[in-house]
C-alpha cells in the first residue's frame, strides 16, 4: 500500500502543471483540472509531501519547473526503504523561480563581461592616444613640419639654423632674381673685379645657376668682353667656385642657343689670363673643372671655345695652349678635359691641331719628357689624331 502511494506521488510531478490556492486554502487546483475543496490544513500537508524534494538527477537538481542544471535547491531527497531498490536517478527538476533565476543570471553574467571588455578596450585607447606621436594628430603634426623646412632650407642653398651652405655644390640652392639682378648689373656695368666676386658667391652659396643666368643673359646682349673678364676675375678669386659657375653656364649654352657667343667670351678668356699671367694657372685649372663637372654639353662647349680661340691666334690661342700645358702637367682629369674639349674642337676645325702641338712642347718644357710621357695614356687618343703622340722625350 505504501508503495503504491509511493508510486502515486511520483507520477504527480510529471503531470502537475500548476498548484495555487486561494486566500484560505479552500481551492487546490492539481493539472489545471476542476478544485477539489478541503481545508486549509489538507492543502498545506499536500504542499508538504516528502515525496517531492531535491531528486538528484545527471543534470542537476532543484524545486519544481527549472531546467536541467540551473535550479535552485529543493526538499530532501527521498529516503531509501526497507527491502525496496532504489529509485534510479531521474533528470532533475528546477524550481518554479529556478529557471527564470538561471536565465536572468546568465544574462546579467554576459552582460557583466561585456561592459568589462568595453572598459578595456576604453582604456586601451585612452593608453594609446597618450603616447608620444600616437593615436592623435598632435604628435604627428608638430614632428612634420620639421623635415619639410630642411628640405625647403636646402632647396633654397641653405643649411641648418638658415646658415648659407659654403662651396661649390653644382645643383643645390634655389634661383634668386635678385642675386641675379646683382651678377648683370655688375657685368653690364663693366666691373670685372666685382661681377668675379658676385660669380663666386653665388657659386658658394649652390646658386651657379643664377650665375649662368645672368652671364647668358648679358652673352645673348653682345657683352662678350664682360663675360671673359668675369670669368678670369672669379678664376683668380677661387677657381673651384669659379669652375661651378662656368659648367652651369657652359651646360646650358647649347640649350638657349648661345654656343657661339659664349665660345667667343671664353677665347678671350684665355687671352686676357696670358697676358695678366698670374691668372692662367687658377684660370686653367678652373676650366679644366668645369669641363669635368659640366658632363658632355661642358665638353661640346668649351670645345667650340677651344676651336674659337685656335682659330684665332694670337693671344687667344697662346693662352688656350699654355692652359693645355698646365693641365697636361697636372695630369687625372684635368689632362683629360682638356684632351675630350680639344678632341671636339679638332672635329669642328683641324686647326686646333697646331695648337695641340704648340701645348705639347710647352709641357714637355715645363713639366720635363719624362712627367708629360706618364700622362700621356689620358691624352693619346687626341694626340694620336693629331699624330703628336711619339718622340714625348724630345
Amino acid at each position: 500500500m505504501l508503495i503504491t502511494k509511493i508510486l502515486m506521488l511520483l507520477a504527480i510531478p510529471s503531470s502537475l502543471q500548476g498548484i495555487s490556492a486561494d486566500d484560505d486554502g479552500a481551492k487546490l487546483r492539481l493539472g489545471g483540472g476542476p478544485a477539489t475543496r478541503g481545508s486549509a490544513a489538507a492543502s498545506r500537508r499536500l504542499l508538504q509531501l516528502p515525496g517531492f524534494g531535491n531528486i538528484p538527477g545527471a543534470f542537476g537538481s532543484g524545486s519544481f519547473g527549472g531546467s536541467a542544471g540551473s535550479g535552485g535547491g529543493g526538499f530532501p531527497g527521498i529516503p531509501p526503504l526497507p527491502g525496496v531498490p532504489p529509485f534510479p536517478p531521474l533528470p532533475g527538476f528546477g524550481g518554479i523561480t529556478g529557471g527564470t533565476a538561471g536565465a536572468q543570471q546568465q544574462q546579467q553574467q554576459q552582460q557583466g563581461r561585456q561592459q568589462q571588455q568595453g572598459q578595456q578596450q576604453q582604456q586601451q585607447q585612452r593608453q594609446a592616444s597618450s603616447y608620444p606621436g600616437g593615436g592623435g594628430s598632435g604628435g604627428d603634426q608638430q614632428q612634420q613640419p620639421q623635415p619639410q623646412q630642411q628640405e625647403q632650407q636646402r632647396s633654397e642653398g641653405r643649411g641648418e639654423g638658415g646658415s648659407e651652405i659654403v662651396g661649390p655644390t653644382v645643383g643645390r640652392g634655389g634661383a634668386n632674381p635678385d642675386r641675379k639682378e646683382r651678377i648683370r648689373s655688375s657685368l653690364d656695368a663693366g666691373d670685372s673685379q666685382e661681377a668675379g666676386r658676385e660669380l663666386v658667391e653665388a657659386a658658394r652659396g649652390g646658386g651657379q645657376q643664377d650665375s649662368a643666368d645672368a652671364l647668358l643673359q648679358v652673352l645673348g646682349g653682345g657683352n662678350t668682353d664682360a663675360v671673359a673678364a668675369a670669368s678670369v676675375s672669379a678664376a683668380q678669386i677661387d677657381s673651384s667656385a669659379a669652375a661651378t659657375a662656368l659648367a652651369a653656364a657652359a651646360a646650358t649654352a647649347s640649350q638657349r642657343n648661345l654656343l657661339q657667343p659664349w665660345a667667343s667670351a671664353q677665347a678671350s678668356a684665355f687671352a686676357r689670363a696670358v697676358t695678366q699671367g698670374s691668372a692662367l694657372n687658377p684660370f686653367a685649372t678652373a676650366v679644366g673643372q668645369a669641363i669635368e663637372r659640366g658632363g658632355q654639353s661642358a665638353v661640346q662647349a668649351y670645345g667650340y671655345a677651344f676651336a674659337a680661340a685656335a682659330a684665332s691666334g694670337g693671344d687667344s690661342e697662346s693662352g688656350l695652349a699654355e692652359a693645355t700645358a698646365v693641365a697636361f702637367c697636372q695630369g687625372g682629369g684635368l689632362a683629360v678635359a682638356y684632351a675630350q674639349a680639344f678632341s671636339f674642337a679638332i672635329s669642328l676645325d683641324r686647326r686646333g691641331c697646331v695648337t695641340l702641338s704648340t701645348a705639347r712642347a710647352r709641357a714637355i718644357a715645363i713639366c720635363g719628357g719624362g712627367a708629360f710621357t706618364a700622362q700621356a695614356e689620358a691624352t693619346s687618343f687626341v694626340l694620336r689624331t693629331c699624330g703628336l703622340l711619339g718622340g714625348l722625350n724630345g
